[in-house]
């Protein structure tokens, strides 16, 4: 069975839903549910795929804002990230579509 996949600057995010997605050529920009648990990244693309983009820029979840991936929940339906000075959670759903430069 072939997976339908899309192309968004160099990663093939995935069209179903349930699946992560793969970095394929830039190295340094990765989804937002890639990052590791206490390793932080800056915020480079967040790409047309969100249902609702407003709500993030409403939140400071911009191009340039610093985040740091704090958790995962029990069954990975959920990340636990901070961004300027709060915790907040996201669906994996939506972080596959939010890319970062990871910070070192």
């Amino acid at each position: 069975m072939r997976r339908r996949q899309r192309m968004h600057g160099g990663v093939v995010v995935p069209v179903r839903k349930r699946q992560c997605c793969r970095v394929l050529a830039d190295t340094a920009l990765v989804p937002l549910c890639h990052l590791r648990i206490g390793q932080a990244g800056t915020v480079v693309r967040i790409s047309s795929g969100l249902r609702s983009p407003k709500k993030f820029a409403d939140i400071g979840l911009v191009e340039g804002a610093q985040v740091v991936l704090e958790g995962y929940a029990p069954f990975g339906g959920l990340l636990r990230i901070r961004l300027l000075d709060c915790c907040m959670s996201l669906h994996r759903d939506e972080a596959v579509h939010i890319l970062v430069r990871v910070e070192e």
